[in-house]
């Protein structure tokens, strides 16, 4: 039997469901998850109720299919899920809305599970069907709601990430108390992942939380309090506050050089970086993105791809200083690095791509940077599928191109597209959200 086998309920009246459903199915068993269903795991002339039960025992969890109608058949394995939670109850029970429904068009019996909506695509709720239901590699056992929120992070779905590390911050308080250095590491998480919503407010409180949780357990200098002071400083550069932001940098890198953790020294040193570039301090960013790519250089060697993202960055404070060929060619560098040590078709290569394409694109070289954006495009379409914001941002500057180019109805095509996938991801009023917008506005 398959280490991830789900049962799927479903009724096979209505063509819209099914097509739905094998969409569904498509998505979960090219993530590794195996899906029975009924029609193609019960033998010609075997007891259909005798199947099903059997089909129920071989499963770790059910999807049931809410849509306009459903079947005597589906009752009854909804009823026989529901008896195999009394006896084992990490089975999982998963209502999925399909169109044409509502949520209180959920069977009684289920409106205490949480559901997943398919009623407005499937990409990102597949994301989160997949997450719930795939185990915890370490373990073996369903994953956690911590692991479950990872999972969603990665896979482009912030926003759906914090409901299972609210649920894990609960387990962790309940099971550690509040004070305990594993709610901290949730709280970051939790943190990271509102800055990235822009809920700034949010995202300070609890690195403020998990900052007083980890000096009252290791006191003001361990590699926990950098990190936290290294996530307040994200959020306040993100305000604006960068004196504030280069401040807390500061302090954070005072601790790992005294603790002599050069590796994180030398992330800080980039991220302060980061700090003066945006203050207009060109000069002295470049002096800590040359500093960080140094130290990293000793400590990794030369096609690391930590390398990339330090040459990344150091690519963009001389486009920014007008240094355009040298910033095309650190680009470049990065772009192999990366292309040789994780595959031509891996999301990092199409960011090196995007990039690789702003800079051509500021030289002149139009048709240069729309063949960098298409390539990075394509990759983020076979890695993500649609709906992430990074397939999004490959749109969005292919738009840009494509206006320059001329050709108003590609790029109109192109921002419509990032606009739908920046609202599914990343919500209405997030600023890149807000910038796509604009940009079809002003075609």
């Amino acid at each position: 039997m398959p280490d991830q086998l789900v049962f799927l309920s479903h009724t096979s009246r209505d063509l819209e469901s099914r097509d739905i459903r094998d969409k569904l199915v498509d998505r979960l068993e090219s993530a590794g998850v195996d899906v029975w269903i009924d029609e193609e795991s019960i033998v010609p002339g075997e007891d259909f109720a005798e199947a099903i039960k059997k089909g129920l025992e071989k499963t770790k969890a059910m999807i049931l299919m809410v849509g306009p109608r459903d079947s005597p058949w589906q009752r009854l394995e909804m009823q026989r899920a529901l008896e195999r939670t009394i006896k084992d109850p990490q089975y999982r029970i998963i209502p999925v809305l399909l169109p044409g429904v509502t949520p209180d068009q959920v069977p009684l019996a289920l409106r205490e599970y949480a559901w997943i909506d398919l009623r407005n695509g499937i990409d990102n709720a597949a994301n989160r069907l997949v997450a719930s239901l795939t185990d915890n590699p370490r373990t073996g056992a369903p994953a956690d709601d911590e692991t479950i929120g990872d999972r969603l992070r990665l896979s482009g779905d912030p926003r759906a990430a914090l409901p299972p590390y609210e649920k894990a911050l609960a387990v962790n308080a309940a099971k550690y108390g509040e004070k305990h250095p594993k709610v901290a590491a949730v709280l970051r998480k939790a943190g990271s992942v509102q800055l990235e919503l822009g809920d700034l407010s949010s995202a300070q409180r609890n690195f403020e939380l998990a900052l007083a949780i980890d000096v009252a357990a290791f006191g003001n200098h361990h590699p926990a309090i950098a990190t936290d002071l290294s996530n307040l400083a994200s959020v306040a550069q993100e305000a604006g506050q960068l004196a504030k932001a280069r401040e807390l940098l500061e302090r954070a890198l005072s601790i790992n050089e005294e603790i002599g953790n050069v590796a994180e020294s030398a992330t800080l040193i980039n991220n302060l970086g980061g700090v003066l570039e945006m203050s207009g301090d060109l000069n002295r960013a470049r002096e800590c993105y040359e500093r960080a790519l140094a130290l990293d250089r000793e400590i990794l060697g030369p096609d690391n791809p930590t390398i990339s993202i330090r040459l990344n960055n150091l690519a963009g404070v001389l486009m920014s200083m007008g240094n355009l060929p040298e910033a095309r060619h650190l680009y470049e560098q990065a772009l192999a690095i990366d292309t040789q040590v994780l595959g031509s078709q891996h999301p990092t290569v199409a960011t090196r791509l995007n990039n690789l394409g702003t800079v051509l694109q500021a030289m002149g070289d139009l048709e240069g940077a729309k063949s960098a954006y298409e390539k990075a495009l394509v990759i983020f379409q076979q890695v993500y599928g649609p709906g992430h914001p990074q397939l999004a941002a490959s749109q969005n500057n292919l738009g840009n191109v494509l206006r320059s180019l001329g050709d108003k109805d590609g790029a109109r095509k192109h921002y419509q597209a990032a606009i739908k996938a920046l609202e599914s991801s990343l919500g209405p009023e997030h600023s890149l959200t807000k910038t796509a917008m604009e940009n079809l506005a002003s075609l």
